[in-house]
């Protein structure tokens, strides 16, 4: 038995992009030494990304563009 029905139209609802190629490229100075040590990360990247997430290996994050991250225990992270 049918009581009803309901329906929506919605507008713009999806919207499709085209992306630009993007060359991802990055670098960290300094690689090594004692703790607590500042590394600075240096996007290079090319193709106008609008956003970044950084993961450092340690449970810390940032979205930053070129964030700078205090390593304060000594390790290695890959």
């Amino acid at each position: 038995m049918l009581l009803g029905s309901n329906t929506a139209t919605k507008s713009n609802y999806v919207n499709v992009v085209t992306v630009t190629n993007l060359l991802l490229l990055f670098s960290a100075s300094p690689t090594t030494g004692k703790h607590p040590l500042n590394v600075k990360f240096t996007d290079k990247s090319t193709g106008s990304p609008t956003s970044w997430y950084w993961n450092f290996g340690d449970k810390s994050t940032s979205t930053t563009h070129n964030p700078t991250h205090k390593y304060t225990k000594a390790g290695n992270t890959r």
